[in-house]
């Protein structure tokens, strides 16, 4: 009787407990787990999390997952140390290196912790170029982890920068004055482009060779106005010789288009004068429709220098700017031509050293006309001169 009434004990006891309330608060656990899961919106305590991974973050991986982060540090290489040295506490310059380089800041942060798998090699040959005050570390990092996929990166001649195109434009509304224009132009423009063209300093000269004012027949010559240059040229070439139909210049003044020339092809398609140090050169004419103003001309040390078709565009992009500063008067119809032999380079820059700048005193003197009228009626004498020398020499 007493184990009957236990049981029926029991049986009331269970009988008393609100049924199914075990199952309810199993399913509403496991509903509320689900929702979590699948719902697209954050919880506050995802949002909690993503503010506290972010500090985590500027804070060098601090705090818990700091431990984790310490121990992906064991598997740290000299590219990520240097990074991580670079941009430490810097999230400006971060966020400012992640856009450069088109990737996430949590990408760099990856890098930096040398957690991520091998960077993608378009961004390692990009990153010395974007932290350009770090370019010669970055290198060696780089190199001692990844061996030599940035060899492209260090100083070569490359594409014209937007910042050089902004500075020409911001010139050329800052000037009223034409002839300060051009020169301040001209100026910044070569010292520009001597740090792109030749950033290992081989030996690089750059010249703007100007129209001469046309005779009755046509123009006659181009003479060279500006010229800037590296070792073994001088910063600027004083003396400015006469270019004429024989030179690369003349040649693509006549022809309207890039002309190249270097000292190792035997097949020469065209006669050129050679200035002294030059193993190559390029040509590019300043037009506007159909007319022309002067020739820019780069030259090099190296024989194949002209040889990479990049080197070519950049100086005809070069050109383009430089077109910027010229005015409508400095333009004259292709009909106008008739360049004439020039003596050789040599010989003038001799004659020009020696009596050019007495000539000038000396006209201004016995006329009593200006220094820049005396020099420009100097100018003409001297080529009319020269191109007679010249048909003398034939």
């Amino acid at each position: 009787m007493s184990e009957g009434f236990a049981a029926d004990t029991q049986s009331q006891s269970k009988r008393k407990r609100p049924a199914g309330t075990s199952s309810i608060r199993t399913k509403r656990v496991r509903t509320s787990s689900t929702i979590s899961k699948i719902s697209p919106y954050p919880t506050p305590s995802m949002e909690n999390e993503d503010c506290r991974t972010l500090a985590r973050q500027e804070e060098g991986l601090q705090g818990e997952e700091g431990q984790s982060s310490r121990k992906n540090r064991r598997d740290a290489t000299p590219f990520s140390n240097t990074l991580n040295t670079i941009l430490h506490r810097d999230r400006a310059e971060l966020k400012r290196v992640a856009r450069a380089l088109e990737v996430t800041e949590n990408t760099i942060y990856r890098w930096m912790n040398g957690s991520s798998d091998h960077p993608r090699q378009i961004h390692l040959k990009r990153l010395p170029e974007v932290l350009q005050d770090h370019s010669q570390q970055l290198i060696l990092a780089i190199q001692q982890t990844f061996g030599n996929v940035v060899e492209e990166s260090q100083p070569q001649p490359g594409e014209v920068h937007r910042e050089l195109y902004q500075e020409i434009l911001k010139l050329f509304i800052a000037n009223d004055d034409q002839h300060n224009r051009f020169w301040q132009i001209a100026q910044t423009l070569c010292g520009q482009a001597l740090d792109l063209l030749d950033p290992e300093q081989k030996g690089l000269a750059i010249t703007y060779a100007r129209l001469s004012p046309p005779h009755e027949d046509g123009i006659h010559s181009l003479r060279e106005v500006v010229t800037y240059g590296r070792h073994p040229w001088q910063d600027k070439q004083e003396s400015k010789a006469y270019l004429g139909s024989t030179s690369l210049a003349g040649t693509a003044a006549s022809l309207q288009r890039l002309q190249t020339w270097n000292s190792i092809e035997s097949n020469q398609r065209v006669l050129v004068e050679v200035d002294t140090y030059e193993k190559s050169a390029c040509a590019v004419p300043l037009c506007r429709g159909n007319t022309i103003a002067g020739v820019f001309i780069v030259s090099s040390t190296q024989p194949d220098f002209f040889h990479q078709p990049l080197i070519c565009n950049t100086v005809a992009e070069l050109a383009i700017l430089l077109n910027v500063a010229l005015s409508s008067s400095d333009f004259y119809a292709f009909s106008l031509l008739n360049l004439r032999p020039m003596p050789g380079l040599h010989w003038q820059r001799r004659q020009l050293a020696q009596s050019y700048n007495e000539r000038i005193v000396a006209y201004a003197s016995k006329y009593a006309t200006s220094r820049r009228q005396a020099e420009l009626c100097v100018q003409k004498e001297i080529e009319l001169s020269f191109e007679q020398e010249a048909s003398r020499m034939s």
